[in-house]
C-alpha cells in the first residue's frame, strides 16, 4: 500500500474493498483519495507506516472515535493522532468508546531490533474501563513514535545571485539530478536548459534592464517534482553595444569554389565590356548609320549590343550604356562584366543612386574571359546618392576605393585593392552590411608627401595612409583576406627624410576600424607587415582564426572608448588567433609609436580563447634581436577580462600558460620554418611567405591560412577538433561569447561548426540562434521554443525538420535563404518571411503558420508539394512578397484542405497573389507544371489597407491547373461604397477579385467554366448565408443539379 503524505482525504474506500485487496490502493496526488490506479508514483512511506497501513481494513469505519480518518484530514495528522506519542489510545478518541476498538493484528514493537508479532487472537483484551490506566498500559502500543517522511528541502536558486548584466550570456550550474524544465520563461531574453541541466540565460539586447523573473521545475530521479522561481535585477551592459550578433552582415550563397553566387532578378540586363570591344564606329557600320547616331539612348533600345561576349562593347561605349540603363533611383539586377586581361578607367562602377533589385538580385560588377583580373583605375567610388545591394567581384582595383554615405549591402568578393587607401565611411548616418571577402589589400602607401616638416621629413599625420579605413558602419564582415605591407614604402629613409619613400608612423596601419564600427567580424585572414597596427578594433569585434604577422602592434580592442566617449562599442571575442614576429619597423622615424607590442585589450569583459603570442624574433636567426614588449596588456585590469588562456612564449619577459609544453618544440614552431617547409627551401623569410600568399587565387587563401594556424596550434599544444564522423551538434550558449551566433563555434557542443562533416545535423535545444554561413545538413531539430533567424547566407536541410512540443519560429529576412526538404512534424512551427528566400523541395505537410510580407516564398519546387492542412495558416501581405512555385521541369503542387486558412492582406497598392514566379535560383527556361488543389478551407481577403483610387483587379491564385473550391470566403474591409466580385475561372486556372467603385458593399462569387458538368458543381447552393459583420460567404457544396453554367454566370450573389 502507498499513500501520498500530507494530502487530505476527500473520500474513502469501503472497508470491504480494503479488506478484499488492500495492496491495490494508493493515495492519488490529483484528487487526494484512495484509488486503485498507481500513477503517478506516490510518495514512499516508512516501514512503520507501511505496517500500520496494513491494518486499515480492520479499523471500524463508523462511530465516534472509530480511528478511521475524517474527510479533509491529512495523513500526517491522522497518523500522529493514532500514535498519541507512542502512549496508547489516540488523544482525540472518546475513552468511553475505546472498548470497541479491536487490536491491530501486527503492532510495531517500539524496539525494532526485537520485533514482537502479536496476532489478533493472542492480543490482550482491552481494559473494560478507560479510567483504569493499568489495563491500557498492559496493551502494546498499536504504533511506535512515527518517523515521518520529510518533505524534500524547498528548491532554492538563491545561489544564482541577484544581479546580472544586460547584453551578456549567463550560464548557471544547478548541480541538481533529474530533469530541469523552464515552466515560466523570463519576460525578456532567452532561458533554456543545457544537456548538463545548467541554465543558459541569453540577454542579447544590451538596452533591456530591470527585474527579470522565471520559474523552473525539477523532476528528481525518484519522481518528486519541485518548482523554484528566481528574480534577477538586470544591470546595464558594461559595453553599451553588447555583442555583435551578425544580423547586420550581408552575405550571399557561394558555389563549390567559394565564389559568391550572384542571381538575376526580373529587371536584368548584361553589359559585356572589353578592351577590344565594339566601338561606336563599329556599331554604326553594322547598322548602316552615322557614328553620331550611336548614343547611349540608342544602345538602350538595342539590347543585343553588350548582351553577350561576342557583342562586347569598348570601354567608353560600355560604361556609357551602363550608366544609361541604371539611372538615379533605379532598381535592377543588371550586370557589368569586364573582360579579363585588360585595363579600364572608371570612377564609378556603381552608377550614382542606382541600386540592386533586391538583396538576392543585386547590381553586379564582375569579370569574364580568361587571363588576369580586369584592372580598374580612376579612383573608384560609391558616394552621393545612397545605394544598396551591390556585388563587386573578381576585379583588381589599382587606385583605392571610396564608399561614402549611408549605403547598405555591398560585397567585395575576390577583389584586389592596391595603390590607394580603401575608405568605407558612414556619412550622415551608418553604412550597413559591408563585406570584404577572399580579397587582398596590398602595398598601399603615398608616392609623394602631402606635407613635409621644416627639417625635410615626411609629416607623419598629414601623410598617414592605411590599407583599409572603416567608420560609421554597422555589420562589417571581413573574411579570408590577405592584408599586407600597408602604410609605408619599402624604400623609406630610416629617419623619415623626404629623400626616401613613405615612412611608417603611428598614424598608418594595415586596417583601422574606428570606434563607431559595430557588429564587426574578422576571421580567416592574414594581417601582416603593417606600418603600425595590424588592426585597430576600436569598436570591438568578433576576431577568430587570424594570423597577425610582423606588425609593430598586431591588434587592439577599445570597445568604443575613444575620445572620452566611454565603452559605447561591442564586447570582443578573440578566438584562435596567432600573433608572431614583432616588426620593430621604423624605430628612428618621427612619431612611430610602439614597435614590438602584442595584444592590447582596452575593452571591458573581453574573452581571449586559444590565442598564441610567440616569437617576437626568429630563434634561428642570431641577427634578429627584437625582444618584444607587452605581449598581452589588459588596460582595464580585471574589469577588462572575462576569460583569458592566451599562450605567450619568447615575447619580451612574458611567458604564460606554457607550463608542460616542450620548449624545444615551441622554439622550432616558427613562421620561418613553416614557410621553408611549405616552399621546399632550406631557409625562408616572411617576405617569401608574402609572395606565396599573393600568388593564390582568392578562393585558395582560406585553406592556406587554416594550414598556418594548424601548424602553430599543433606546435603549442592546442588541440584542434579532429571530428571525422557526422554528428548531431547541440547548440549550447557559451557565456564567454554572444550565446546566439551560429557561426561561433563556442556555442556548439563539438566546438566546431555544423556542416564541417557531410551528413551533420543540429539540435537547437530550444535556443534563439542567429544563422550565418553556407551550410547543408541532414536534420534540424528546434526543440521546445527554438528560434532561428536567417538574415544572410544559405541553410539547406536535406532530410527532417522538427520542433518540440513548445513549437518553434523561423524568421527569414534580408539575404537569408532557408531550404527544406519538406516538413511533417505535428508540433507547431511559425515561419516569417520578411525578405530573403524560403524554399520547399519536398512534402511540406506539418503543423505551421507562414506569413510572407516580402522576399520569396517558394511553396514547391520541382517534385514538391505544399499542404495547407487543417489548422494551418498561410498569409500573404502586400505586393512585395513573391509566393508560389519555381524550379525545374516537373510538377509543383499547393493543396488546401478543410480547416486550413489562406489569407491575403492588401497593402495600399494591392496584393501579389500565389502563382509561378522567377526566383533567380534556377536556370531560365524551365517548364514547371504548377497545380493548386482546393479541397475546402477558408479564404480570407483583408482590404483594410487598400487605399488606391483605382478599381483594381486582384489576382489571388494562378497555376497551370486550378481545381476545387473553398468551404468559406471571408471579405474584410470592403465598406459600403464599392462592390467585390470573385471570379474562380477553371478555364484560365485563376482566382481573381474585382473591386468596383460606386458600389453598395455587395459581394458575389462567380464560377467560370466552359464545361461545368466536369466540375461536379451546381449553379445553385444550399445553405448560403451572409454575415454582415464579416461578409462571410459559407459555400455549401451540395450538388443539386448538374446543369452547366454559362461563362461568367454567377452562382452566388450576395447583397
Amino acid at each position: 500500500m502507498h499513500v501520498m503524505a500530507d494530502h487530505r482525504f476527500s473520500s474513502l474506500p469501503s472497508q470491504t474493498d480494503l479488506q478484499a485487496d488492500p495492496s491495490s490502493y494508493t493515495m492519488h496526488p490529483d484528487d487526494f483519495v484512495f484509488r486503485t490506479d498507481t500513477t503517478p508514483a506516490p510518495v514512499p512511506v516508512s516501514a512503520a507506516q507501511e505496517r500500520f497501513l496494513q491494518q486499515l481494513p480492520h479499523l471500524p469505519q463508523t462511530g465516534t472515535g472509530s480511528g478511521w480518518p475524517a474527510s479533509g484530514e491529512t495523513f500526517s495528522d491522522w497518523f500522529n493522532s493514532l500514535a498519541d506519542d507512542g502512549e496508547g489510545a489516540p488523544d482525540d478518541q472518546n475513552p468511553d468508546d475505546q472498548d470497541a476498538a479491536p487490536e491491530p493484528t501486527d503492532p510495531v514493537d517500539p524496539q525494532p531490533e526485537e520485533p514482537e508479532d502479536i496476532s489478533e487472537e493472542d492480543a490482550p483484551a482491552p481494559a473494560p474501563e478507560p479510567e483504569e490506566p493499568e489495563e491500557t498500559e498492559e496493551l502494546p502500543s498499536p504504533i511506535p513514535e512515527p518517523s515521518m517522511p520529510q518533505d524534500p528541502p524547498a528548491l532554492s536558486l538563491a545561489e544564482l545571485g541577484t544581479k546580472i548584466s544586460a547584453g551578456r550570456t549567463s550560464v548557471f550550474d544547478l548541480d541538481i539530478p533529474g530533469e530541469v524544465r523552464v515552466i515560466t520563461p523570463p519576460s525578456f531574453g532567452s532561458l533554456t536548459v543545457n544537456p548538463d541541466n545548467s541554465l543558459a540565460l541569453v540577454l542579447a539586447d544590451p538596452t533591456q534592464t530591470g527585474d527579470l523573473s522565471f520559474t523552473v521545475e525539477i523532476e528528481g530521479p525518484d519522481g518528486t517534482v519541485q518548482t523554484a522561481s528566481h528574480t534577477f535585477s538586470v544591470t546595464p551592459s558594461a559595453q553599451e553595444g553588447g555583442w555583435g550578433t551578425g544580423l547586420n552582415h550581408y552575405m550571399l550563397a557561394t558555389d563549390e569554389s567559394g565564389n559568391v553566387i550572384v542571381e538575376s532578378g526580373d529587371n536584368h540586363r548584361k553589359v559585356h565590356v572589353s578592351g577590344n570591344g565594339l566601338t561606336k564606329a563599329d556599331i554604326a557600320a553594322r547598322e548602316g548609320l552615322n557614328e553620331g547616331a550611336i548614343s547611349s539612348w540608342w544602345l538602350e533600345k538595342h539590347p543585343e549590343y553588350g548582351a553577350t561576349e561576342d557583342m562586347a562593347l569598348a570601354s567608353d561605349v560600355g560604361f556609357g550604356l551602363w550608366n544609361r540603363i541604371n539611372p538615379r533611383g533605379s532598381e535592377s539586377s543588371n550586370w557589368l562584366l569586364l573582360e579579363r586581361g585588360h585595363e579600364y578607367e572608371a570612377s564609378r562602377l556603381a552608377p550614382r543612386g542606382a541600386s540592386g533589385e533586391s538583396e538576392l538580385a543585386p547590381l553586379h560588377v564582375g569579370a569574364w574571359g580568361e587571363g588576369s583580373a580586369p584592372v580598374v583605375t580612376g579612383g573608384t567610388r560609391i558616394f552621393q546618392d545612397n545605394v544598396e545591394h551591390i556585388v563587386i567581384q573578381g576585379l583588381d582595383i589599382k587606385s583605392g576605393f571610396l564608399v561614402l554615405g549611408q549605403h547598405s549591402n555591398v560585397i567585395f568578393d575576390d577583389v584586389g585593392f592596391t595603390g590607394g587607401e580603401t575608405v568605407i565611411s558612414g556619412f550622415g548616418g551608418n553604412l550597413t552590411g559591408i563585406t570584404i571577402r577572399n580579397s587582398r589589400i596590398l602595398d598601399v602607401w603615398q608616392d609623394e608627401p602631402k606635407h613635409t616638416t621644416s627639417d625635410g621629413k615626411w609629416s607623419p599625420h598629414a601623410s598617414r595612409e592605411s590599407g583599409l579605413y572603416v567608420s560609421g558602419t554597422n555589420g562589417l564582415l571581413l573574411e579570408g583576406n590577405i592584408v599586407d605591407h600597408n602604410g609605408f614604402a619599402p624604400d623609406f629613409d630610416a629617419e623619415g627624410s623626404i629623400e626616401g619613400g613613405h615612412p611608417p608612423s603611428m598614424y598608418s596601419h594595415n586596417v583601422y576600424l574606428q570606434w563607431n564600427t559595430e557588429d564587426v567580424t574578422m576571421r580567416d585572414s592574414v594581417i601582416m607587415r603593417g606600418a603600425s597596427f595590424g588592426v585597430q578594433f576600436r569598436g570591438g569585434g568578433f576576431v577568430e582564426d587570424n594570423l597577425f604577422l610582423d606588425n609593430n602592434i598586431p591588434l587592439n580592442t577599445l570597445g568604443g572608448n575613444y575620445g572620452g566617449r566611454g565603452p559605447v562599442g561591442n564586447y570582443s571575442l578573440l578566438n584562435g588567433n596567432i600573433v608572431t614576429s614583432a616588426a620593430a619597423r621604423g624605430e628612428d622615424v618621427p612619431h612611430i609609436g610602439a614597435l614590438d607590442w602584442g595584444i592590447r585589450n582596452e575593452g571591458l569583459l573581453t574573452t581571449l580563447i586559444d590565442n598564441i603570442v610567440a616569437h617576437a624574433n626568429d630563434p634561428d636567426d642570431a641577427s634578429d634581436t627584437v625582444k618584444g614588449g607587452s605581449a598581452l596588456h589588459h588596460g582595464k585590469g580585471e574589469d577588462g577580462i572575462f576569460d583569458d588562456n592566451t599562450i605567450i612564449w619568447r615575447w619580451g619577459k612574458q611567458s604564460l600558460n606554457a607550463e608542460g609544453l616542450d620548449p624545444t618544440q615551441l622554439n622550432t614552431t616558427t613562421i620561418q620554418r613553416y614557410t621553408a617547409e611549405l616552399l621546399g627551401m632550406k631557409t625562408a623569410t616572411i617576405g617569401d611567405l608574402s609572395d606565396y600568399l599573393r600568388s593564390l587565387d582568392g578562393n585558395d587563401q582560406d585553406a592556406a591560412i587554416q594550414d598556418i594556424l594548424s601548424y602553430f596550434r599543433a606546435g603549442f599544444g592546442i588541440e584542434e577538433n579532429s571530428r571525422v564522423d557526422a554528428a548531431t551538434l547541440r547548440f549550447v550558449p557559451d557565456a564567454r561569447g554572444d550565446g546566439l551566433r551560429w557561426d561561433n563555434r563556442l556555442n556548439w557542443d563539438t566546438e566546431d561548426l555544423p556542416g564541417t562533416i557531410d551528413g551533420d545535423s543540429v539540435d537547437l535545444g530550444g535556443n534563439e540562434v542567429n544563422y550565418g554561413g553556407m551550410v547543408e545538413l541532414e536534420n534540424v531539430v528546434f526543440g521546445d521554443g527554438g528560434k532561428l533567424s536567417v538574415h544572410h547566407g544559405k541553410l539547406t536541410i536535406n532530410n527532417e525538420l522538427s520542433v518540440g512540443q513548445g513549437g518553434g519560429k523561423i524568421h527569414i529576412d534580408r539575404a537569408g535563404q532557408f531550404w527544406t526538404d519538406g516538413y511533417d512534424d505535428t508540433d507547431h512551427l511559425d515561419f516569417n518571411v520578411d525578405g530573403g528566400r524560403f524554399a520547399n523541395t519536398g512534402l511540406f505537410d506539418g503543423n505551421f503558420d507562414l506569413e510572407a510580407t516580402s522576399g520569396q516564398t517558394i511553396l514547391a519546387t520541382d517534385g514538391a508539394t505544399f499542404v495547407l492542412g487543417n489548422g494551418d495558416r498561410l498569409a500573404v501581405t502586400g505586393t512585395e512578397a513573391k509566393v508560389g512555385f519555381d524550379g525545374g521541369d516537373g510538377s509543383a503542387r499547393l493543396e488546401i484542405e478543410s480547416g486550413a486558412e489562406l489569407t491575403f492582406h492588401t497593402a495600399k497598392d494591392g496584393i501579389r497573389g500565389i502563382s509561378e514566379f522567377r526566383s533567380g535560383a534556377f536556370e531560365d527556361g524551365s517548364q514547371l507544371a504548377s497545380a493548386i488543389d482546393i479541397d475546402g478551407g477558408t479564404l480570407v481577403v483583408d482590404l483594410d489597407a487598400l487605399t488606391t483610387a483605382d478599381t483594381p483587379e486582384l489576382a489571388l491564385l494562378s497555376a497551370d491547373e486550378l481545381t476545387g473550391l473553398f468551404d468559406d470566403v471571408e471579405l474584410q474591409g470592403l465598406g459600403t461604397e464599392r462592390d467585390a466580385h470573385f471570379y474562380l475561372d477553371y478555364d484560365a486556372d485563376e482566382l481573381t477579385l474585382l473591386l468596383t467603385s460606386d458600389g453598395t458593399g455587395k459581394t458575389d462569387f462567380n464560377i467560370v467554366s466552359e464545361d461545368f458538368e466536369v466540375l461536379g458543381l451546381s449553379p445553385a447552393w444550399e445553405g448560403t448565408r451572409v454575415s454582415p459583420e464579416a461578409s462571410l460567404i459559407d459555400l455549401d457544396r451540395t450538388v443539386l443539379d448538374a446543369v452547366p453554367l454559362q461563362l461568367h454566370e454567377a452562382y452566388l450573389d450576395v447583397a
